[in-house]
């Protein structure tokens, strides 16, 4: 489903986009639903190593959307600039 060269798997789900242009490290986790649709959980500045306390978010955001939308209970919320 992913692209090796702009993604990297974590486990249980979690993918990490690593595409950058020059300059800070900014990642992006995120997992597939349904197999087509991708939902962000968090990003961060990447140093050395992904933190896992980053990965340990994305997977927690995972879970609570998964049950969310397994009791029907998943909304999507548009949110207005103040």
């Amino acid at each position: 489903m992913h692209n090796a060269d702009l993604c990297k798997p974590l486990g249980e789900g979690i993918f990490e986009f690593r595409r950058q242009p020059k300059g800070p490290k900014l990642r992006v986790l995120f997992f597939y639903d349904e197999g087509c649709r991708i939902v962000c959980t968090n990003a961060f500045r990447k140093a050395e190593r992904t933190p896992p306390a980053e990965v340990e978010l994305a997977r927690e955001t995972r879970e609570r959307y998964l049950r969310a939308k397994l009791l029907g209970r998943l909304r999507i919320e548009e949110i207005e600039d103040e």
